[in-house]
């Protein structure tokens, strides 16, 4: 399948076109949450965002560990991921609200078939 014109995305490649070296890519909450889920960064970190109520609907994790200080591995090789997390509960009631549907795309092949 194909991504209609009309879709979407929720998040943006940081820096434009990367490619996915190391599994590091990094995503950062495109203008949809701000102009149509009427969304916000917080006033004390932009790695949280609040929803038009105030409560925190979005945030980002970076998780590293375990540390390998024993053998020194290059950065590259620690157990490193980075997420945004989202309200699953919010986020289905306010794309309904809107009459929104989601696409899960979990690989570059999917969105070119």
């Amino acid at each position: 399948y194909s991504l209609s014109s009309g879709s979407k995305n929720l998040f943006k490649r940081v820096g434009g076109v990367l490619r996915f070296q190391y599994g590091n890519s990094q995503l950062i909450p495109s203008i949809l949450w701000r102009e149509v889920l009427n969304c916000s960064p917080s006033d004390k970190t932009p790695y949280i965002w609040l929803n038009e109520n105030g409560e925190e609907v979005l945030w980002f994790e970076r998780i590293a560990s375990p540390m390998r200080e024993a053998m020194r591995e290059y950065y590259i090789r620690q157990p490193i991921i980075f997420r945004w997390v989202c309200d699953s509960a919010w986020i289905k009631q306010k794309l309904q609200e809107l009459g929104l549907r989601m696409i899960i795309v979990s690989k570059v092949e999917e969105m070119i078939k």
